[in-house]
């Protein structure tokens, strides 16, 4: 006569151990990976940041034609932001100032603003935006007024876009 009952051993499932050993090995592969993960949003907010202030720049510039007046940006690194004004009557431009928040320093300026005449002709010069992993990025601005975001990968870059010899200490 056949058994109808199956034995304990021939039942199928994951044991307690199986699950948990499971779990430890996922868990040591998520810490493996979260450095790099941190180090990739961090490169992305810096890119960011450099995009968005090209963007304001270009804004500027369409303020300046479009109003036929002159426009400058400021930039104040003790701040970590920059102010837009029209210089025809010295009024700050809504927003009055935009920073760029903790995970991004401004870490050179041009020593004058950047000045955007009424035909978009600029006064140009470069910004340098750095993350806290040492990451670096430029915004120039040329004397045609064009702006353009670039990366900076060492030193002679650094003396290239900003005239100065060496990287600014991060705050």
């Amino acid at each position: 006569m056949p058994n109808s009952f199956k034995s304990s051993t021939s039942e199928r499932g994951f044991s307690f151990i199986d699950l948990m050993s499971v779990l430890t090995l996922a868990a040591i592969f998520v810490s493996l990976a979260l450095p790099s993960l941190q180090s990739t949003v961090r490169d992305y907010r810096l890119l960011e940041s450099a995009e968005e202030l090209a963007a304001a720049l270009n804004r500027v510039r369409t303020l300046a034609v479009s109003h036929g007046a002159v426009y400058q940006v400021q930039f104040s690194t003790s701040q970590n932001s920059y102010s837009i004004v029209n210089v025809s009557d010295g009024q700050q431009v809504v927003p009055l100032t935009t920073s760029f928040g903790s995970y991004v320093d401004l870490v050179a300026v041009p020593s004058q603003p950047i000045v955007f005449s009424t035909r978009g002709l600029a006064q140009g010069g470069a910004v340098v935006l750095a993350s806290d992993n040492g990451e670096r990025v430029v915004v120039v601005v040329d004397s045609s007024g064009k702006t353009d975001v670039r990366e900076m990968r060492a030193a002679a870059d650094h003396k290239r876009f900003t005239g100065t010899p060496d990287f600014p200490a991060m705050k």
